[in-house]
């Protein structure tokens, strides 16, 4: 029986390639620190293959970050999600902006950012 991979398992890989490539690491490299083979995280990160939590805080470890970082727009993606009562596609848009400015380092990339969404809120009034 063939799995096929869960909109969550994708995410996840996807915060695990990310995390890897932000810190210039290597599948390589981070196989090594967790004993697995460079394919084996291609598997996570394509989400062919699913993390185990005692995995995923193993990862977590070596990349430094807190378990939670790999759930943090995911889980705010679900509470918006569309169910049979509608949904709330705005709500989905600003947890998705706000996952894009926490990668923004830059502080007048922000400040520029912000007084453009400023100007444009208060030209729709």
């Amino acid at each position: 029986m063939t799995r096929k991979a869960t909109e969550s398992d994708i995410y996840v890989g996807r915060k695990i390639r990310e995390a890897r490539t932000r810190q210039g690491i290597t599948q390589q490299q981070l196989g090594e620190k967790l004993e697995l083979t460079f394919q084996q995280i291609q598997k996570y990160e394509s989400g062919f293959n699913r993390v185990s939590a005692g995995k995923l805080y193993e990862i977590a470890r070596t990349l430094e970050l807190p378990v939670s970082y790999f759930f943090e727009a995911q889980s705010a993606r679900d509470k918006h999600k569309p169910n049979q009562e509608g949904g709330s596609a705005q709500a989905l848009v600003r947890a998705e902006l706000a996952e894009i400015l926490n990668k923004i380092d830059d502080i007048d990339v922000l400040q520029s950012l912000r007084i453009l969404l400023i100007q444009m809120t208060q030209d729709e009034t």
